[in-house]
């Protein structure tokens, strides 16, 4: 693995406003398939990642700085639980919109396309 410099905190920001959404997005689509897992690891994540770390924040006298984790996890759950679901025997989740790579692109999710 070859490293190129480090990330600022800009980028380190939009590192886990990412990962936030992404497991948010996780934990909609097994909701969605009926899981009960999807439930526990996002009230896990939650407590883990907002929570106690606001706790933290407050018990240190600094205002909480991770209430953005928060929107993004929620926003992520949002679009997980518009994902259509393909049927049981297959199991797998279908994104229209998505670009060859199998990813949907920035413009797809912009322009709602995903999960339609």
């Amino acid at each position: 693995m070859v490293h190129h410099g480090f990330r600022d905190f800009a980028q380190g920001r939009r590192l886990v406003r990412d990962g936030m959404y992404g497991a948010g997005a996780a934990f909609g689509l097994l909701l969605r398939r009926g899981h009960a897992a999807g439930a526990w690891l996002l009230v896990t994540t939650f407590i883990r990642t907002v929570v106690l770390r606001a706790l933290s924040d407050l018990t240190s006298g600094r205002a909480p700085r991770v209430l953005g984790r928060a929107v993004w996890l929620f926003r992520g759950l949002a679009d997980g639980l518009r994902c259509f679901p393909l049927p049981r025997k297959r199991g797998g989740f279908t994104i229209t919109g998505a670009s060859a790579g199998g990813h949907a692109t920035l413009a797809a999710l912009e322009a709602g396309q995903v999960g339609r």
